[in-house]
């Protein structure tokens, strides 16, 4: 898993990591937000979500993830922004919409 997800975010432009708990009623309360905007305003990203479970735990380690819900978006292979519980929707999109504008404009 954690090769796949390594490969695919070299690969692709715009790669946005979710990772979400079993029992985290934040977690489940973004997630379809998140997945909202993403398609509405910056479709060129692709959504994954991760259970944070013992088959995902390289993967959070690898990436520095120790809370849920945690949301990580790449632009060219390069993480441009990290966000956990707090995160805001529509400070979100204002935070995503200058480089996604930048890379694909």
């Amino acid at each position: 898993m954690l090769e796949q997800t390594i490969h695919l975010i070299e690969k692709q432009a715009a790669v946005a990591l979710y990772f979400k708990g079993a029992r985290c009623s934040v977690c489940e309360v973004l997630e379809p937000k998140i997945k909202e905007l993403i398609a509405a305003d910056f479709p060129k990203f692709i959504f994954h979500s991760f259970l944070q479970n013992e088959e995902t735990a390289p993967l959070a380690a690898h990436f520095s993830v120790f809370n849920a819900p945690t949301l990580l978006l790449f632009l060219e292979g390069k993480e441009i922004l990290r966000s956990g519980k707090n995160t805001s929707i529509s400070q979100l999109g204002a935070q995503l919409a200058r480089p996604y504008e930048i890379c694909f404009g």
